[in-house]
């Protein structure tokens, strides 16, 4: 039947030729194709500058820790040496005393120390207060303090004496505190 119409081979064939036309004229599709991977590097850069951001911070925070403990340390140093000098000095003066009378004084002088407030306020500077030239976020000065003297535990042994003290200082620096003791 020649005058039939066209064959299936031929109908196959025009609509293959249609399909391939419509592809050749897709438009547009390598601009979805280039938004995709700006997308995907967009990404890839956001994680990357949060990684930076986070570790940055977590440097900053790790070195303010250790800014605190050197001026924690610093302070309990500072306050040895203080109380050691001052009570050496009244040791060396009161040779001539009972050991009660040396043990009430003792107690005395650290009692007081016990006592002293911020030597902003008090107008007295003493080395149980560590100040260092570094400058907070606040733009303050960070400080740090002795905040707590325990009384003296006395040990005889013989004609020697010796007394044990605990001192307890605080150091912040941008918010990181730190609290450390120290028996001597």
């Amino acid at each position: 039947m020649p005058g039939a119409g066209p064959s299936l081979c031929q109908l196959g064939i025009e609509r293959l030729k249609g399909f391939a036309r419509r592809f050749r004229e897709e438009r547009g599709s390598a601009l979805v194709l280039v938004m995709f991977i700006v997308l995907l590097l967009t990404i890839l850069g956001l994680s990357v500058l949060t990684a930076a951001v986070g570790g940055a911070q977590r440097t900053e925070t790790r070195k303010n820790d250790v800014q605190s403990l050197h001026l924690a340390e610093k302070t309990l140093d500072e306050a040895v040496a203080y109380i050691t000098s001052s009570l050496n000095k009244r040791v060396a003066a009161s040779v001539d005393m009972s050991q009660a009378e040396v043990d009430a004084a003792i107690k005395g002088f650290l009692s007081n120390l016990k006592s002293m407030n911020n030597p902003e306020e008090t107008g007295n500077p003493s080395a149980l207060f560590a100040s260092t030239d570094l400058h907070q976020s606040d733009g303050g000065k960070a400080i740090g303090t002795i905040v707590d003297i325990t009384e003296p535990i006395t040990t005889e042994q013989g004609q020697s004496v010796s007394y044990t003290v605990t001192l307890t200082a605080q150091a912040e620096v941008n918010g990181v505190v730190r609290k450390l003791n120290k028996m001597w």
